[in-house]
């Protein structure tokens, strides 16, 4: 601990970061005490994520800037104190923990920073069990990162931040991607911190769960501390006074449909307020202390009503209908069974279920994203096919980078259509209802995570596509910025539109939905239409009370949905019919493979390597991926017979040879498990430069591929698809709305994960230990001899000449 006894001690702090005009922390002073547990609130855009980076040391190492005052944590300065140091007794959660993982496996990536700190294998093991068991995790152990959804990758980044067993916990927006149930048990969790003397920071807007074990509450505005609190002051506060202070609900049992008032949501250009606005009657309803979720159930029924100003007659057919919707992964079961649904023009209609579930996969099936096994679909009472979704669907991630393209906020809504002017005056009016107008001219990627959100709600807006489905978009923002959503998909219903939201927060669902569904077991089990508070306290007691089996879910809720979730495999290697071998053996093969391909000579040279590829690629039990590049290899094959000869000579020997090292590549890839192939080279004895080039490689590859569907989906929903001809006729707009929203994604995850990785000690010099244990046995002996042998035969063939004049 430090002389002074504090964990951590920032006097007159001011940051502003690189390339910005603006500081973000304006001669901040706090300090954190041990044992305290000390809640971050405010304003979106108030400096919080900020103030956790100077906490955890992030600032000035990997956000740099200009940092001013004294920044001390354990009684060093930050400046002076490798990332690595800080890490080992300071275990931070970042926003989006997708960019936080840097293995491919959960019980890996719980176990990685222990690794990288050298504890000894036993205890690893021993508290990466702990860890999962102490959240109720254990369904999510040893699962593919990327087969998660946002709330079960926060959860597996909670769980390497407990098995690392820390003096210091930093949390931002830890529940910003919970259902009611997780954000339960993360409680209980904090509590049992806060009990063990642990120091715990969290940075929040949802401070429900938090009320009643704060210490202190810091409240910034315009990156100063604008005001302190104890946590009985918090809770005296009435709801008047936090909903002037931008704060969220503390008691989720006082929200109703009364609550709060909901004001115009426009006019004029199809985002005015009609004849079916909806208003809120009725006062708020006290209710004493404690969580909502032991309460929701007991509360008796409740007679606040809210009818519409001026009922509108239901539309005779429904806006969109689907019946016998099925969505099962590949090689998993299915996540959606036999699914009905029915959506009408004028509502807002909630989709809550447990993280995991599949509500955004079924949200993408619905706006024509994602491929479903079968399902029927009627638009206008129309029957539809399922390409021809998304000509009447508009689909808002939860991710906003995926869907921001230009280099202005109007240019994001205008999307090239500068000079139509009527969406000039929708874009113009959509900036004023979601409070963006002040910054209309700023460049998306420089905004916050919740503004960058409210632009894709105004794109929305903007499009005119009577179906609206909004993946998450209160997750991280304050009240004002979730009165705003709210009042965005008012603006919808009023204009006779409709909006799907798939959502966690009771707060946004009292103020805005007409309709809640209910997801369970991959159909929707129940429908509630808003009424009367009753009908409310259903949702709650649903939604508070959800099964947590989190081994039971198969959906996926981020950028990785359309392909679902996959089963739990019983061993941290990918699953395989084949002998399981040792990584090296593959990665062997690989390495053969790529050497040979671009160095024998002759046309047909691929052609011997293909079929050795193939046959490792049986003997490790993936006879599909051998058919598929064998499929391509035909299929290029025949195309070189008839293309001109240099064509054909470009195909010989660049595209077929570039079959073969892909299907070794992706044998690899596909039957083994990052972290196993990291074990494997650490026991080589191999620089440790080499080993985290080849485990940050794996690492993106599937990140990548995700990136590239995300960002092909969220143009197609936009209308902005890449296809040959829309390549001829708008090529800079193609580029600019797929390739630089990629670079733009790898440069943040990778600046990410460096920062991650830095403070999980992956530059601490002590000897690393592994979580797994990776044995080279007879049999992968006897395989690499049969690979050497093999690969020795055919470059024997070749170079003696009986297939090189082919």
């Amino acid at each position: 601990m430090s002389e002074t006894g504090l964990v951590a001690r920032l006097e007159d702090v001011g940051f502003r970061y690189e390339g910005r005009d603006a500081a973000s922390l304006r001669d901040l002073c706090c300090a954190v005490r041990p044992g305290e547990f000390v809640v971050l609130t405010g304003p979106s855009g108030c400096g919080k994520t900020t103030l956790v980076r100077c906490l955890n040391g992030l600032i000035p190492h990997f956000f740099p800037g200009e940092l001013t005052g004294a920044d001390e944590l354990f009684g060093r300065d930050v400046r002076q104190t490798a990332p690595w140091k800080v890490g080992r007794r300071c275990a931070s959660i970042f926003q989006d923990p997708r960019s936080q993982f840097f293995t491919t496996n959960s019980s890996c990536e719980a176990a990685f920073a222990c690794e990288n700190y050298g504890v000894p294998h036993d205890e690893i093991v021993r508290r990466v069990d702990a860890a999962f068991a102490a959240g109720g995790l254990e369904g999510l152990a040893n699962r593919s990162v990327f087969d998660l959804s946002s709330g079960e990758r926060q959860k597996v980044a909670f769980a390497g931040a407990w098995a690392m067993q820390p003096d210091l916990y930093v949390l931002d927006e830890p529940s910003a991607n919970l259902d009611l149930a997780s954000i339960e048990r993360m409680r209980a969790i904090l509590a049992r911190l806060k009990a063990a003397g642990k120091t715990v920071v969290v940075s929040e807007h949802r401070l429900s769960y938090l009320a009643h074990l704060a210490d202190r509450v810091l409240y910034l505005r315009d990156g100063r501390l604008a005001e302190e609190f104890s946590g009985a002051e918090l809770r005296s506060l009435a709801p008047g006074e936090l909903r002037r202070r931008g704060l969220r609900e503390l008691d989720l049992g006082r929200v109703r449909l009364g609550t709060g008032e909901r004001p115009a949501t426009g006019r004029g250009m199809g985002l005015a307020a009609g004849p079916g606005l909806v208003t809120e009657h009725g006062p708020e309803t006290a209710a004493g202390p404690g969580p909502a979720a032991r309460r929701a159930a007991a509360r008796p029924a409740a007679t606040t009503f809210r009818p519409r100003a001026h009922p509108t007659p239901e539309p005779a057919v429904p806006l969109f209908e689907a019946a016998g919707i099925a969505f099962a992964p590949p090689r998993s079961q299915p996540i959606i069974r036999d699914l009905a649904l029915t959506l009408r023009r004028g509502e807002v209609v909630a989709l809550v279920g447990r993280n995991g579930c599949g509500k955004t996969t079924l949200g993408k099936i619905i706006a024509g994203l994602v491929p479903c096994r079968r399902g029927r679909f009627l638009v206008d009472g129309r029957r539809t096919r399922r390409r021809w979704l998304s000509d009447a669907a508009y689909f808002v991630m939860q991710e906003a980078d995926f869907q921001l393209y230009t280099d202005s906020v109007r240019a994001e809504l205008l999307l090239g259509r500068e000079g139509d002017a009527e969406r000039v005056a929708r874009a113009d009016e959509a900036l004023e209802l979601l409070g963006l107008a002040p910054v209309r001219d700023d460049h998306p990627q420089s905004l916050s995570g919740g503004q960058k959100q409210r632009v894709t709600v105004a794109a929305a807006l903007v499009s005119q596509k009577p179906l609206v489905i909004l993946d998450e978009p209160t997750s991280g923002l304050d009240w004002a910025s979730m009165a705003a959503c709210a009042r965005a998909v008012g603006a919808l219903r009023d204009a006779g539109r409709c909006a799907l939201v798939i959502t966690h927060d009771l707060e946004f669902i009292a103020r805005a939905a007409d309709r809640v569904l209910f997801m369970e077991d991959g159909a929707i089990s129940r429908a509630v239409a808003l009424e009367t508070d009753a009908d409310l306290d259903v949702v709650r007691a649903f939604m508070a009370g959800l099964a947590c089996d989190e081994g039971g879910g198969r959906g996926s809720t981020e950028t990785g949905a359309e392909s679902g979730a996959a089963e739990p495999a019983p061993a941290p290697v990918r699953g395989s019919r084949g002998p399981v071998l040792d990584p090296r053996v593959k990665l062997l093969n690989a390495l053969m493979v790529s050497t040979l391909a671009f160095s024998l000579p002759g046309r047909l040279a691929s052609l011997p390597l293909l079929a050795a590829g193939a046959l490792f690629a049986l003997a490790v039990g993936r006879p599909g991926l051998a058919a598929r590049f064998m499929v391509a290899w035909g299929a290029l094959f025949a195309l070189a017979q008839v293309v001109p000869l240099v064509l054909a000579s470009i195909i010989y020997f660049l595209f077929l040879r570039a079959v073969v090292v892909a299907l070794a590549v992706g044998t690899m890839y596909a039957t083994t498990e990052m972290a196993a192939l990291v074990t494997a080279l650490r026991a080589m004895r191999l620089p440790r430069e080499l080993v985290v080039a080849v485990a940050v490689m794996l690492r993106f590859i599937p990140s990548f591929q995700q990136d590239v569907q995300s960002i092909a989906q969220g143009m197609r929903t936009r209308a902005v698809g890449v296809t040959p001809l829309r390549l001829v006729r708008h090529p800079a707009l193609v580029y600019e709305g797929f390739v630089v929203p990629l670079i733009m994604r790898a440069l943040m995850t990778s600046s990410e994960l460096a920062a991650s990785a830095e403070t999980r000690g992956i530059s601490c010099p002590c000897p690393k230990t592994s979580y797994l244990v990776v044995a080279f046995t007879v049999r992968d002996l006897v395989a690499c001899l049969a690979l050497v042998a093999m690969y020795g035969i055919i470059v024997g063939v070749l170079a003696s000449g009986a297939m090189a004049s082919l």
